[in-house]
C-alpha cells in the first residue's frame, strides 16, 4: 500500500501492556521513524533490546477532513489514551 495512512493515533503494545502511545498527521512515516530508530530513547532501547517480534501495533486512523484528523482533537484523544492506559514510555503528567 502506498498510502501514508493519514492522521491518527498509534500504540505499541506487548505482553507487559502499553509501551508508547503517540499521534501523527501522517502515520506511516512516523511509525517508520520509530521502527528505524525511535527519537524516544527509552522506546528505542526497548525495541533494540527486545526486538519487534512480540509487539502489537494498535492504530486509530481518521478519515481526511474528519474531526479526528484535526490536530487539536487528535492530541486530546492521545492524551486521554495516555491517561487511561499509562504506557511505560510516555511522560506522565501528575496532578
Amino acid at each position: 500500500c502506498s498510502s501514508d495512512l493519514g492522521a491518527g493515533i498509534y500504540a505499541f503494545v506487548d505482553d507487559s501492556g502499553y509501551l508508547y502511545i503517540g499521534e501523527a498527521g501522517r502515520l506511516r512515516p512516523r511509525l517508520r521513524t520509530h521502527l528505524d530508530h525511535s527519537d524516544r530513547k527509552a522506546l528505542a532501547h526497548h525495541l533494540w533490546e527486545h526486538g519487534t517480534g512480540k509487539i502489537k501495533l494498535q492504530l486509530y486512523v481518521f478519515p481526511e477532513g474528519s474531526e479526528g484528523a484535526n490536530t487539536r482533537s487528535r492530541k486530546a484523544f492521545e492524551a486521554a489514551l495516555i491517561a487511561s492506559r499509562a504506557p511505560r514510555f510516555n511522560v506522565q503528567c501528575r496532578t
